[in-house]
């Protein structure tokens, strides 16, 4: 259900007829919201019944055009009941989804009602109860009785404009949008003789899709009622040739995206109680073992327990007298081999047209022409099938409510991506676009944007390509950004159309997570299914390893040498190993011992003068004596491990050397980051994503950073930037550095407001920010907390104990002002950014339920084996996870005991990477050494390594350009059809092989929803026989 602020159902002038509708009464769509029926739709606003500036020119206000039809009360009725009977609604009363609509409307009218006589309503029925109350007021030129609450997002004085007739306009309010919304769509054909768009969306279009233009308006625009629902369309997509907004700061791009809010009563009290368990379990409130199984699973004591076996023995006994079981299974097995159809591929691969286009979010250059079609074959192999009844093992009810979870927690993950424009798997989006009876479309996806490296003769530190500035004003509200178009609309308090995050919507949808972690059959079905995801991997290996190899073997020039990598988890202080800061301190020492590099209390210091005062002589320095090494004595001692970023134990070193702010400049630190990335450039091959940290502290460390990089010239081609933000406040506020933690929010994100706002009066970090990619959030996973995150969490205002936030809050304001801001630079034409926080190293299973819903991809991600439910999840939505299993051997697990072999096995998205060579690696390759030593332990092919080298392309930030030189033209298209082997060096097969079996698994989940639809219109028709009979 999508709620309205300030209005719940039970208090809507609906709330009678809503809670009819529960009892099988179909619910008349005339702005009704109930989170009982598959559908959603607008409600009339105040702002087009009464305008405070007045018609525009050519258009009422709907008010008026209802007033001057006289009775439009007695036709619109007439109207409502003719388009009713052409419409059937299925109950998803099973279902709960909080914000998309998972079950359509799905018979259209046919041809014979069409031209039936309308029939007004029957006075007692809860259609015509709720007409009345909808037209009360409007007939007659009388005036409301009641307004309804206007909702966020609808600027007050909108008009319905460019309707040709009155009634079209009144038809078009009534829907909820000029084409006819839910439960209206029969309005345009009645009126205007349109096309019917598909039923359920406004404008037939899925929430996230730019309007199409419809009859009678002569711009592709839709409603502000849009907002009214809570939903969100993208940015329209730019013609070919349009010139970017960037050019002139009054050419912006209207994006009415809107969050979509939920209301805390709507929570099912079994999700509440679930989740509640959860948060005492993280809280250490509940210290029996009941709580703790709840969403762990221990090595030594699997899901597979003797009772569990003889529970589900039981239910399964009991089902096979079921007459309705023995239905539903058989449906199942219909189900299951038109799948299986589908699945199996039974003649060559072809490939597609290819498009050098992944998303309507780059524009087509004019002039550029397409690029060459590249043809590949999948060679035959083996495939694993399972036949007969696939629901073995599991019962029919438990099997539907773990599938029913599962879909609701890819559909939430996906309202996020979509906000923040964070990337989601195209075949996942398909298949829930079929489990909505819709067709998957190019205009659905929605991809960040990155902008491509300058050219060799262009220079990648111009600060004159600047776009002009606005007169917007930024302010923050409940430690989130708010953008206004001038200081008076600020006063009014009236931001611009842009998504801001719903605190009370997200803590709902993370109580639907922890609930479903936490739910047993849900549990036991993901168990089982990675259990046969890593033995059917074992197979195809056992199988097809020689056909790959032999794949392999016949791909000429391409081996695992010369195939692109991305460290896409490394931080810059540590970027370099520990020989090379050695040779980098002698060498200075040496050449420049006589320079002044510190000021300490006053006085200034020369480079001999700092050793003198740490009484030793860097030609004695050993990488020994230098201490940056981790070892045994910091495994599970993440406070030691944070002392070997100073060299020989010493702050005034890591000060001098590692940090971008000092008496320097940080020019010490630059010239051993530009002698690492001189490295990669030679190598040609590698690259990597270090990450800088912004502290919040003040708002000029931005500042401070973008000079670093530009007067030091860091600039490389084979670098792209990563901002990592430590969760420390509780370090700054105990020295009175920061009054509450809603400063430390504004430290870190204003200037990127100001920055994307004025770039001209930001000019050095405008230029910065084009080689950022994304936000890291970082530290000690593992401190415990005593406060858990809800929406009755303080606000960060209001936030000033010197305690340290949780993980969860941290999380979701970082995610809250991304959002916003990625926004808001799409306006611009600017890049946009993703939020990659370190995740699942230690600690709560909660972190890794947050970052589900708020990352685009994560590092580390080990606590994704005591969680099946949880790691199938990460496996459904493809979620990247940059893994580093040297790391990981020196603080929390041994390597031996990594997941990294089984995730890859099971299909996860999972590449490898240094995280901090200084402390954990040897060689000048650091990347290559963590691949060689993944290969020797674990017994990696060649094809296994190709892969993980694909997938950190993949999870990276370079930009489509050079994501298409690496991987291909079609790179961001699915299975073999987006691999270029001669590019990647992974073979087809097992490309094909992940993909069919990614399709697999969905299917077993659409399956589940078509069968739940199967059940609930058997029943309905039972029902309708049986009230026959009886009459």
């Amino acid at each position: 259900m999508v709620a309205f602020p300030g209005a719940s159902a039970s208090g809507s002038p609906w709330g009678k007829a809503a809670s009819e509708t529960e009892q099988g009464a179909h619910p008349p769509d005339l702005g009704l919201n109930t989170q009982t029926w598959g559908y959603s739709s607008c409600r009339v606003p105040e702002a087009l019944s009464t305008s405070r500036a007045g018609p525009a020119s050519g258009a009422a206000p709907l008010g008026r055009v209802w007033s001057a039809q006289g009775r439009a009360h007695s036709w619109l009725s007439s109207l409502w009941c003719h388009i009713t009977r052409g419409c059937k609604a299925k109950s998803a009363q099973s279902l709960r989804l909080p914000r998309l609509q998972l079950l359509r409307l799905q018979d259209k009218p046919s041809a014979g009602r069409r031209d039936r006589l309308p029939q007004p309503p029957q006075p007692g029925s809860p259609a015509g109860r709720c007409f009345r109350s909808a037209a009360r007021g409007q007939g007659r030129g009388r005036a409301p009785a009641q307004r309804l609450p206007q909702p966020a997002g609808v600027t007050r004085g909108a008009q319905l404009t460019r309707c040709k007739k009155p009634v079209a306009a009144a038809a078009a309010g009534l829907a909820g949008c000029p084409r006819g919304g839910a439960g209206h769509a029969g309005a345009a054909w009645l009126l205007n003789r349109t096309p019917r768009p598909s039923a359920g969306y406004c404008c037939g279009r899925r929430p996230w899709e730019s309007p199409r233009p419809a009859k009678g308006l002569s711009e592709p625009q839709c409603c502000p009622l849009l907002g009214a629902a809570g939903f969100f369309p993208s940015q329209r997509r730019l013609r070919p040739g349009a010139a970017s907004s960037m050019a002139s700061p009054g050419a912006l791009a209207e994006m009415p995206r809107q969050f979509p809010k939920l209301n805390i009563s709507e929570v099912d009290e079994q999700v509440r109680i679930l989740a509640e368990k959860v948060f005492a379990k993280v809280l250490r409130e509940e210290d029996s073992k009941d709580a703790l199984s709840l969403f762990t699973v221990p090595e030594d004591c699997p899901i597979g327990q003797k009772e569990a076996k003889e529970r589900e023995l039981e239910k399964e006994l009991a089902e096979q007298h079921s007459v309705e079981t023995a239905k539903r299974k058989k449906s199942f097995k219909m189900i299951r081999s038109q799948s299986l159809s589908l699945q199996m591929p039974t003649q060559e691969w072809k490939a597609p047209s290819v498009s050098s286009l992944p998303s309507p979010a780059t524009p087509v250059l004019p002039g550029v022409g397409q690029p060459l079609q590249v043809p590949f074959t999948v060679p035959e192999f083996q495939r694993v099938t399972i036949g007969g009844d696939y629901c073995a093992g599991v019962t029919v009810d438990d099997y539907e409510q773990a599938a029913k979870g599962l879909v609701k927690a890819l559909l939430i993950r996906e309202k996020y991506c979509r906000l923040a424009y964070h990337r989601f798997p195209r075949t996942t989006a398909q298949y829930l676009c079929s489990m909505q009876d819709e067709k998957w479309k190019m205009e659905d996806e929605v991809c960040p944007d990155f902008l491509p490296p300058p050219g060799k003769l262009e220079n990648p530190y111009n600060l004159d390509d600047a776009p002009g500035n606005l007169d917007y004003v930024v302010k923050m509200q409940g430690g989130i950004l708010f953008v206004y178009d001038n200081k008076e609309m600020m006063k009014l308090n009236e931001p611009r159309s842009l998504p801001y995050p719903d605190l009370e919507t997200y803590t709902i949808d993370l109580s639907h997570v922890l609930a479903m972690i936490a739910d047993g059959p849900t549990k036991t079905y993901c168990h089982r299914r990675l259990n046969f995801l890593e033995s059917k991997f074992s197979l195809h290996e056992m199988l097809n390893e020689m056909s790959e190899f032999k794949e392999l073997k016949s791909n000429p020039h391409r081996d695992f040498y010369n195939v692109r990598k991305v460290d896409t988890h490394i931080h810059a202080a540590a970027c370099m190993n520990q020989k090379h800061l050695l040779k980098f301190i002698k060498r200075t020492y040496k050449t420049e011992s006589n320079r002044i590099v510190a000021e300490k209390e006053g006085k200034k210091m020369t480079l001999k003068q700092v050793f003198e005062s740490l009484h030793m002589d860097p030609y004695d320095l050993t990488v020994d004596s230098l201490d940056v090494h981790a070892g045994r004595q910091t495994f599970h001692r993440f406070d030691k491990f944070n002392s070997k970023y100073n060299p020989v134990g010493a702050s005034e070193l890591r000060d001098l050397y590692l940090k971008t702010e000092n008496y320097l400049g940080g020019e010490y630190f630059a010239r051993m980051v530009k002698e690492v990335a001189r490295e990669l450039e030679e190598n040609k091959y590698q690259y990597m994503e270090p990450r800088l940290s912004i502290y919040g502290r003040s708002p000029d460390e931005w500042k401070n950073l973008a000079i670093w990089f530009i007067e030091h010239k860091v600039y490389s081609p084979n670098i792209r930037w990563i901002i990592q933000v430590p969760r420390i406040y509780d370090i700054f506020r105990s020295k009175n550095l920061l009054a509450n933690f809603g400063k430390m929010l504004e430290n870190i994100f204003l200037p990127l407001f100001e920055a994307t706002i004025n770039p001209t009066d930001h000019r050095e970090l405008h230029l910065f920010l084009k080689y950022v990619t994304g936000f890291d959030s970082v530290d000690d996973e593992s401190k415990h907390t005593d406060h858990m995150f809800s929406n009755r969490s303080p606000n960060p205002e209001i936030w000033t104990s010197e305690k340290n936030p949780p993980y969860s809050y941290y999380l979701y304001y970082m995610y809250a002002n991304i959002m916003v801001l990625n926004n808001l630079r799409k306006e611009r034409g600017m890049s946009t950014f993703l939020f990659r926080p370190h995740c699942g190293e230690a600690g709560s299973i909660t972190h890794l339920v947050s970052a589900f819903l708020t990352s685009d991809n994560i590092s580390h991600g080990l606590l994704l084996k005591k969680s099946p439910v949880l790691q199938y999840l990460y496996y459904l939505a493809q979620i990247p996870i940059a893994m580093s299993p040297l790391s990981n051997n020196s603080l929390f697990l041994e390597y031996s005991k990594n997941p990294l072999r089984e995730f890859l096995h099971k299909g996860l998205h999972i590449s490898l990477s240094t995280d901090d060579p200084m402390q954990f690696h040897y060689t000048k390759e650091a990347l290559m050494e963590e691949y060689a030593i993944a290969a020797q332990v674990w017994k990696l092919s060649t094809c296994d390594s190709c892969e993980l080298a694909r997938n950190s392309v993949l999870q990276s930030g370079l930009s489509h350009k050079e994501k298409q030189k690496f991987l291909g033209v079609n790179y961001y298209k699915e299975g073999p059809e987006g691999n270029d082997i001669r590019k990647t060096n992974v073979a087809q097969i097992r490309m094909a092989f992940r993909y069919e079996t990614l399709c697999n698994e969905l299917s077993f989940l659409s399956d589940a929803m078509k069968s739940e639809e199967i059940t609930a219109l058997s029943k309905e028709s039972q029902h309708q026989e049986t009230s026959q009979s009886s009459t």
